[in-house]
Order: structure tokens, then C-alpha cells, then sequence
């Protein structure tokens, strides 16, 4: 077994990976790279998709009462598929090796490539969805196609499709569009089904908060627990031990710096995805890995979801849209008029994270800080899981019948459940607890309600102080 190899399967271990097929090639995707993992790495394509043509759910004693659903309304929002880094992070891959090639004197068993290494990402390429990016949304179409077969198929002319005005989410909605028809018998598709609404004041609000881009992205002091952690013991520990597997001369050790260990980092990230090797990837040990996780998490949290206020609140703009969409659905069915059977968004991490804040999930108890990284090792704000490329959140409205298996006390839980809306919520295809009610299938009123604040009492200009949205890409 090759020296990358050996330790590309120490850094997968993280996830567990049967360590028995550690020869096959598929065994290399199953890394965590915080915002830069591929959606199949965390979420098994081999998996069977169930169609949910009707939910059975039981009631609150798990025996007696059960709802039969049948879903009539999904609405999500998806994350653009794999791309090609920013032109930041492209310029330091060069620097880095320009750097490495001209300081090691002497390169270890392990670092003899680097001189030779060429970067496989153009500058033009920048930001663009990359070609396993288009695969991973076409899986992904196909795979919503089958979980929500009876609904779309029947109905393929009442979904609608939203983008950002970036040219990534534009290509992923096309190859979720192809992905999604291809398991349907019919190739007949109305216009409304193929043309997409671009719409960044829903699907790039945080480009248009002057407040949140004055106060937290462009303000470091806004990130001081990641500051902290960056140059705390944790870090320092893995940029020294990067250093000696990069170099034997212990001279030139200093050169490199925790920048250049981050950069190394989005090398193997990277190629990984593109490739599914990376000569970069055995500088680093399963340890090494866990901390700069906990790094980019601490840097997620605080800029774009739990570490400030603003963050949730500037996403009520969306969360309004989503809603509002629902509310129109659900009168249309009940009035028996025609609706938007299906609404599909594809936006950015960025969109994402604070959807997530502003909805209550994956909200630790106790907050990521610099000082608890040892407490955190099982924490539920993990990005590399929540908001991989290609992550989604949805929600599915269902026409629920209530049956008793004891008829004394139908009538009780009939008047009890008279409401017939239900609404469950999907996060990377499998459906979580909504804090509206504490369980997996709530009323629809109830989960309204609970949102109201953000719905109904929206006002983006007084919250971000700001009434245009500004070009502001992701890193």
C-alpha cells in the first residue's frame, strides 16, 4: 500500500469506514472537509430510495393512533453540487508550492512531488460547478424523483425552479431538472418547469446586509474564537507535525505556517473531490483532521449562524418565501385549485447556515469556543454533515386521515387532531425533529406559528440597514 493511501484511510477512519475494503478506490470519498465535502461522501448513492407516496406515523402512545399522509406540496432548498475553488484559495495552492519547491533542501520520502506539481485549477475556472459537481446534482434530482415519484411525475408542469444569479446554481438546477425527469415515463415539460427564477434577495440576502457585512464577514475581531483556536495549542500541534512529514531539514521548518497548512488542507479537499486522490492528502493523521474540522466549524458558527443574532434574523427573507409558498399551496389544495406542486431553490452555504439558525437546528448547548474543542467531539454543528456541497433542507406538506384502533375514543382523537396539514422536515434526505412540536411530523399550524416572528414581521432594510443587494461571492 502507497504511503497516501495509508494515510488517506487513517484520515477516513473519522467516519468509521470499514477499514476491510481499504484496497477500493470508492473508500477514498468518505472524508470530512467541512463546507468542501461531497454530498455522496456523507450520504451513501448505493442507498434505496423508499417512494413516499403515503407516511404512516404513529400517534403520541404508538399503538392506537396513526396518520395516513399523503404528500401534496415539497419545498426546499438546495446547495449548488462540487466546484472549483475561489481565486483565493487557487492563488495560495501556487504560492504554497512555489514556497515548498524552493525552501525543502532536502524533502522527506513522503513530499519528493511537490516540485513537479502542477495546479489543476484554472484562475477561469473559479467558483465554477465543477463536472462531479453536475453528477452529484443529477444523483440528487434522481434521487428526489424517486422518494417524491407519485407527486412530481403526475404533476411535472407545476414545479418551480429558483437560482441565485451565480452561474454554479444555474448549471445544478439544470442537472437536478435532468437528473429528477429521468425516471419519469413522460418527456412532456411546461416552460414554468424548465426556466428558473433568479432571485438573490431570497437566495444571497447576506450580499445585501450592510449590517452583516460590516459587523461579522468583513470584521475579524467578530471571529475571535476562530483567531484563537487558529493559534491556540490544538493548531500549533498539527502545523508542527505537518511540518516534519513535508520536510527532514529541520532549518527550514519555520517557513512553513498554519496559512500554508490550511492551504495544503483545501489541496487535498479538493483533488479529493475532483479526483479521489491526492498526493497532499499524507501530510496529514486522522487527529489533524478532527482539529482543522473544529476550525472551520468554529469559523461557520460564528460568521454564519449561531455566533451573532443577525445571522438568523437576516435570513427572514427566505424564510418568509418558503412559507408563504406553503401557505399558497395549502389553500389552493383545500380550495381545490391548481398550485406549485414542487419549488426547488439553489443557492450557497451561505444561504444555508443561517436557514439553519433561524429554524433552531443543530444548535448545540453549549456554544463552540475556542476553550471546549475536547467537549465538542460528538457536537451536532458539524458543517462537514449539515452543509455539504449539494446539502439540502425540505420541507413536505401532507393531507393527513386520523385512524383509531380503539372506536371508544375516535371521537376524542378526532376533535383533537381536526387539523388535516401536516408538514414534515427533510435535511440531506432524512426527516428530523421540528422544534415547533418535538416530533417528526407536526400540524402545520403549529409549525407556522412557531415562525410567525420571521414570517410575518420580516423587515430586511431595518434589520441589515440596507435596501440593495451587493455582488459579494463566496470563499
Amino acid at each position: 500500500m502507497s504511503s497516501a493511501l495509508y494515510h488517506v484511510l487513517l484520515i477516513c477512519t473519522i467516519l468509521n469506514i470499514d477499514t476491510r475494503a481499504y484496497g477500493d478506490v470508492r473508500f477514498l470519498n468518505k472524508c470530512i472537509f467541512s463546507t468542501k465535502t461531497p454530498y455522496f461522501w456523507i450520504k451513501s448513492n448505493d442507498e434505496v430510495v423508499t417512494e413516499d407516496s403515503e407516511a404512516i406515523c404513529n400517534g403520541p402512545d404508538k399503538t392506537k393512533l396513526t396518520k395516513s399522509c399523503v404528500s401534496f406540496h415539497i419545498n426546499s432548498l438546495i446547495r449548488h453540487g462540487i466546484r472549483y475553488p475561489g481565486l483565493k484559495w487557487i492563488k495560495h495552492m501556487d504560492e504554497v508550492q512555489q514556497k515548498l519547491t524552493k525552501a525543502i533542501i532536502r524533502p522527506s520520502s513522503q513530499s519528493g512531488f511537490i516540485e513537479k506539481w502542477a495546479n489543476p485549477f484554472p484562475n477561469e475556472k473559479e467558483h465554477a460547478l465543477a463536472p462531479s459537481g453536475k453528477s452529484e446534482l443529477f444523483e440528487l434530482g434522481k434521487r428526489f424523483g424517486q422518494r417524491f415519484k407519485m407527486l412530481l411525475e403526475v404533476e411535472t408542469e407545476k414545479v418551480q425552479y429558483f437560482v441565485s444569479s451565480k452561474e454554479r446554481t444555474f448549471d445544478s438546477r439544470r442537472a437536478f431538472h435532468d437528473g429528477l425527469i429521468s425516471i419519469f415515463s413522460t418527456d412532456v415539460i411546461g416552460d414554468s418547469y424548465k426556466v428558473p427564477i433568479i432571485d438573490d434577495n431570497i437566495l444571497r440576502f447576506h450580499s445585501g446586509c450592510k449590517k452583516y457585512l460590516d459587523q461579522i464577514e468583513n470584521n475579524d475581531t467578530a471571529l475571535g474564537e476562530y483567531f484563537k483556536f487558529k493559534n491556540g495549542p490544538e493548531m500549533n500541534s498539527v502545523v508542527n507535525d505537518v511540518k516534519k512529514r513535508i520536510v527532514d531539514d529541520v532549518d527550514v521548518i519555520g517557513t512553513i505556517s498554519g496559512d500554508d497548512v490550511q492551504t495544503i488542507h483545501q489541496i487535498c479537499a479538493f483533488e479529493l473531490s475532483f479526483f479521489g486522490k491526492s498526493d497532499w492528502c499524507q501530510f496529514f493523521e486522522k487527529e489533524d483532521m478532527e482539529v482543522i474540522d473544529y476550525l472551520n466549524d468554529l469559523k461557520h458558527y460564528w460568521q454564519k449562524a449561531y455566533g451573532y443574532k443577525l445571522s438568523s434574523d437576516m435570513s427572514c427573507p427566505l424564510v418568509r418565501h418558503i412559507f408563504q409558498k406553503m401557505d399558497d399551496a395549502v389553500n389552493d389544495f383545500e380550495d381545490g385549485e391548481d398550485f406549485t406542486v414542487g419549488l426547488f431553490r439553489f443557492a450557497h452555504a451561505e444561504t444555508l447556515l443561517p436557514l439553519y439558525a433561524a429554524l433552531g437546528l443543530y444548535k448545540d448547548s453549549e456554544p463552540l469556543m475556542a476553550s471546549n474543542f475536547e467537549r465538542h467531539t460528538n457536537r451536532l454543528f458539524r458543517s462537514s454533515k449539515i452543509v455539504p456541497f449539494a446539502a439540502n433542507i425540505a420541507f413536505v406538506l401532507y393531507e393527513c386521515d386520523i385512524n383509531s384502533d380503539n372506536e371508544e375514543e375516535e371521537d376524542d382523537s378526532d376533535d383533537e387532531d381536526e387539523e388535516s396539514i401536516y408538514v414534515k422536515l427533510y435535511v440531506n434526505e432524512e426527516a428530523i425533529t421540528i422544534p415547533a412540536c418535538g416530533e417528526v411530523l407536526c400540524r402545520y399550524t403549529d409549525v407556522r406559528e412557531y415562525y410567525s416572528q420571521l414570517i410575518d414581521k420580516c423587515n430586511f432594510g431595518q434589520i441589515c440597514e440596507v435596501d440593495k443587494i451587493k455582488d459579494h461571492d463566496e470563499l
